[in-house]
């Protein structure tokens, strides 16, 4: 009865963890094809700081002081800035990433070699995959509302485990 109970309990946890969606796709050849998408969420994903007493130290690459989480619009106008060798200790969303590779791959690759840079102390928040941060996208909600919207509630997570202030830059009005 206890093993029949802790199955069905992690059982119903595997199920939290996995967000399905199924949609109706019309092939080239005319004919239409039911497509499920599976995206599983996780709670062990490091938020990246070396003081953070939940989360696993491996890549932990950010000290204590001030972060930046610079919005797609920052990452895609102003990448001189986050390029200077005074910003470090930066937090890149993978929904920022995934827009600037959308959008720019030439942003992207200078964001990545940026990324790459040790010294630089900038860690990718896989805000994505994370059960605490990531949302699905509203009805009637455009894809770039959706991103704008995970991106303000991957930035709110970190300062809610750790004593550490979280700036966010945007050029937008109002975010």
């Amino acid at each position: 009865s206890h093993h029949t109970t802790s199955t069905f309990s992690l059982h119903l946890h595997i199920l939290n963890m996995l967000k399905q969606k199924t949609f109706q796709k019309k092939t080239k050849k005319g004919s239409v094809v039911s497509v499920q998408r599976e995206h599983y969420l996780r709670d062990d994903i490091s938020c990246g700081f070396r003081l953070c007493a939940e989360c696993s130290k491996e890549g932990a690459v950010l000290q204590e002081g001030d972060i930046l989480v610079p919005d797609t619009n920052v990452v895609l106008h102003q990448l001189d800035l986050l390029e200077h060798s005074a910003v470090t200790n930066v937090v890149i969303l993978s929904t920022v990433l995934e827009e600037a590779k959308h959008r720019s791959p030439n942003v992207y690759n200078r964001l990545r070699t940026i990324i790459k840079n040790e010294s630089k102390r900038f860690f990718v928040f896989v805000n994505e995959h994370a059960r605490e941060t990531y949302i699905e996208r509203e009805p009637d909600e455009s894809a770039n509302d959706r991103n704008d919207r995970a991106i303000r509630v991957a930035t709110k997570w970190p300062s809610q485990r750790t004593s550490l202030r979280t700036k966010s830059p945007s050029m937008s009005s109002g975010s």
